[in-house]
C-alpha cells in the first residue's frame, strides 16, 4: 500500500530528537498544503513545539496574568504541555493509545484517538491557565467550521483529528492487547451516542476564554447561539451520559446540569457583548432545567443527587454541581451529595465514577 510512514516525537534536552511511527497511509493535506514528504509536517510540530514552550503564562488567583520565565517552568511542563494537540486543526487527542484495557483481562479496551468534545474543553481549561489562550479559540473555529453547514443539531460528540465523522468500531481479532487483554479495537461507536453534556462544556468554555481575553469572536457567535437554540429544544431528551453507557439512554442528572450551564453561559455572553438573542426564552428554559434536576435528580431515600432520574445510584459526575454553579458549596444537598459519595465510591482516596465501575 503506498504512503507514508508520519513520525513525531519529543526533544529532549541534550538529545537529538527521538521519533516514533504513529501513522501509515496517505499523506494529509495541513497547514493549506499538500505534502510530498513526512518532513516538512514534521517540521511544523519541532517550530511550533519550541514557539509554544515559551509562551506560557502563570495566572494569580486574583486573575491577574504574567509570562514565566523560562528558567522557573518545571522541566515537565516544558516537554509535555499540549502533547495531544494536533497543531493543523485545532484538535485535542484524548488519547494517544487505543485498546489499552481498564482492567487486564477486561473487555471495556476503547480507542481514545480522537477528540471527544467534551474532553477537549476540559484540557483546553487547563491550557488557557497555563497562557495558552489561541488553542481555546481554534478548538471552536475548527468546531464552527465542521458545522457551518448543518450547526448543533450535527454536532456529535466527538471527532477524528482532521474532522472526521464515520468512526466505525472494528475488533481485531488477530491482536492481543496489554498484557493480552482482548479484543483491540479500532473506531468506536460512541461517535453515534448523544451526550447533552457537550454544550455546556462548550459554552462554558467561551466563557472563560472570554474573560481572558476580553471578548468572544463576533463570528463565532452564532455558533454558540445555535448551540443554545438547539439546548431549548432538547434537554428534555434522553442521553448516554459523560461516561457513555451502552445500556441507556437515561436522564442523566449530570447532562441536565450541564444543559443548564450552556443557557446561563449563553444569556452571560449575549448580555455582556450585545449580541443579538432570545434571552428571555433561554432564562425560561434555563429555570425549568433547574427546577426539574432539584426535584427528579434528587433522592429523599440517599439524601443525594443521583446518576439519573428514577435510580438510586450515585455518580461522581454531580460533585461538579457547586463548580458549575448550578447550587453553592454550602447548600445542605450539596453537602449532603458529597457525603454520600465519599460513603459509597471512596476507595482508598480515589473515587469510582458509579457503583460497579
Amino acid at each position: 500500500m503506498p504512503g507514508w510512514s508520519l513520525n513525531r516525537g519529543l526533544i529532549m534536552p541534550g538529545r537529538k530528537q527521538c521519533s516514533k511511527d504513529m501513522t501509515w497511509g496517505s499523506l494529509p493535506k495541513v497547514m493549506g498544503k499538500a505534502w510530498s514528504s513526512p518532513a516538512g509536517i514534521n517540521s511544523i510540530s519541532v517550530r511550533t513545539g519550541r514557539r509554544r514552550s515559551g509562551r506560557c503564562l502563570k495566572v494569580k488567583a486574583n486573575g491577574c496574568i504574567w509570562r514565566m520565565k523560562r528558567k522557573n517552568r518545571p522541566d515537565l511542563i516544558r516537554r509535555k504541555q499540549k502533547g495531544l494537540y494536533y497543531e493543523p486543526s485545532g484538535a485535542i487527542a484524548a488519547a494517544a493509545t487505543t485498546s489499552l484495557p481498564e482492567e487486564v483481562g477486561g473487555v471495556r479496551n476503547w480507542d481514545y484517538r480522537y477528540t471527544w468534545v467534551r474532553d477537549a474543553s476540559f484540557t483546553l481549561q487547563a491550557l488557557f491557565n497555563l497562557g495558552h489562550l489561541s488553542e481555546t479559540e481554534g478548538y471552536l473555529r475548527w468546531i464552527e467550521r465542521l458545522l457551518s453547514e448543518h450547526g448543533a443539531a450535527r454536532m456529535q460528540i466527538m471527532y477524528g483529528l482532521r474532522g472526521e465523522e464515520n468512526l466505525p468500531e472494528e475488533e481485531l481479532s488477530h491482536l492481543d492487547g496489554y498484557k493480552g487483554s482482548r479484543p483491540v479495537r479500532i473506531g468506536n461507536e460512541a461517535a453515534k451516542q448523544r451526550q447533552l453534556d457537550i454544550y455546556g462544556e462548550l459554552l462554558d468554555s467561551a466563557l472563560k476564554l472570554s474573560r481572558y481575553v476580553g471578548k468572544v469572536d463576533s463570528e463565532i457567535w452564532p455558533f454558540l447561539r445555535g448551540i443554545c437554540n438547539h439546548v431549548v429544544d432538547h434537554w428534555k431528551d434522553r442521553d448516554s451520559g459523560i461516561w457513555e453507557v451502552r445500556g441507556g439512554p437515561f436522564h442523566f442528572v449530570y447532562s441536565k446540569v450541564m444543559c443548564w450551564v450552556a443557557l446561563d453561559r449563553g444569556i452571560i455572553i449575549a448580555k455582556r457583548y450585545g449580541f443579538p438573542a432570545d434571552i428571555k426564552k433561554w432564562e425560561r428554559t434555563r429555570d425549568k432545567i433547574k427546577e426539574e434536576v432539584l426535584e427528579k435528580g434528587w433522592n429523599e431515600k440517599k439524601q443525594a443527587f443521583v446518576q439519573h432520574y428514577d435510580t438510586d445510584a450515585l455518580d461522581s459526575s454531580n460533585l461538579l454541581l457547586p463548580v458549575l454553579g448550578f447550587l453553592p458549596f454550602d447548600d445542605q444537598r450539596v453537602v449532603s451529595t458529597v457525603e454520600a459519595i465519599r460513603r459509597e465510591l471512596d476507595h482508598e482516596g480515589f473515587l469510582y465514577r458509579y457503583a460497579g465501575d
